[in-house]
């Protein structure tokens, strides 16, 4: 990967890319789907630049304090209307399973005059299941999701599966996490392309967790594999890294060679 971004950063080397703009968002992208924090955060955050405005970061560590804190940062640094951050760091924080925080957000996007002119269906669909899920009426969670699966648009069948399978999974119901969580996994690419490799760990590590406390130890062993697979050179240090470890070194098997 640094080879390939090289040739933007030796342009005698490479003169047919005079001129042209250094992969620094593509570099930063890959890094995070890699599992490498440390870097970007050095050498973006400090840019204070929307589009590294850090919580993506903070997602993959998986820390609610920082996600809070990254999209407050981000709401000042772009300027933009309130409810479309508190809608966002709603959805990050509800993924995270934080409903009092989830909650918080999603009635102070609601309470403002923009969500009724300006709030598209998904959005408002996803804070209304956001919404159901922290009062605990998760039939009709599932309900409110299950609108959004029915559009046609890849990035809102990931959204809504991915967030139909997180209240599931923080509700302690994992055949329901696992089935949702399976439909995630399965969109096709692309489909928001830079989150889903965010969050696909995430979902790899919950149906390896679900699928353990199920008994079926083949397809968690899969799962965590897969995941351990795709973050071979992540920071060795982060929470979800060191869950999926240690649930390798549970499992035995196929993957406690490695």
């Amino acid at each position: 990967m640094d080879s390939a971004f090289a040739r933007f950063e030796s342009i005698d080397a490479s003169p047919e890319l005079k001129g042209k703009r250094p992969p620094g968002f593509e570099r930063y992208h890959v890094r995070l789907a890699s599992g490498q924090i440390r870097q970007p955060l050095e050498r973006f955050e400090k840019a204070r630049r929307p589009e590294f405005a850090g919580t993506d970061i903070a997602a993959i560590r998986g820390s609610v304090e920082e996600v809070e804190a990254a999209w407050n940062r981000r709401a000042e640094d772009r300027n933009g209307d309130a409810w479309i951050f508190d809608s966002r760091a709603a959805r990050d924080l509800a993924i995270l399973g934080d409903r009092a925080r989830a909650r918080e957000r999603i009635l102070r996007a609601r309470s403002t005059s923009d969500w009724t002119i300006s709030a598209d269906e998904f959005t408002r669909r996803e804070g209304d299941a956001i919404l159901a899920w922290s009062e605990g009426r998760m039939d009709e969670a599932d309900r409110f999701v299950g609108e959004i699966f029915r559009d046609s648009a890849l990035v809102d069948r990931w959204y809504g599966y991915l967030l139909a399978g997180s209240l599931h999974f923080a509700s302690g119901d994992c055949p329901g996490a696992a089935k949702y969580l399976e439909e995630a996994r399965a969109v096709p690419w692309p489909a928001q392309p830079w989150y889903r490799s965010y969050n696909l760990p995430l979902i790899l590590h919950r149906l390896a967790s679900c699928y353990e406390k199920m008994g079926d130890l083949a397809k968690a062993r899969e799962r965590n594999d897969e995941l351990l697979k795709r973050w071979e050179r992540a920071d060795p240090d982060i929470p979800l890294l060191v869950e999926a470890k240690e649930l390798q070194a549970r499992l035995g098997g196929a993957s406690a060679g490695r």
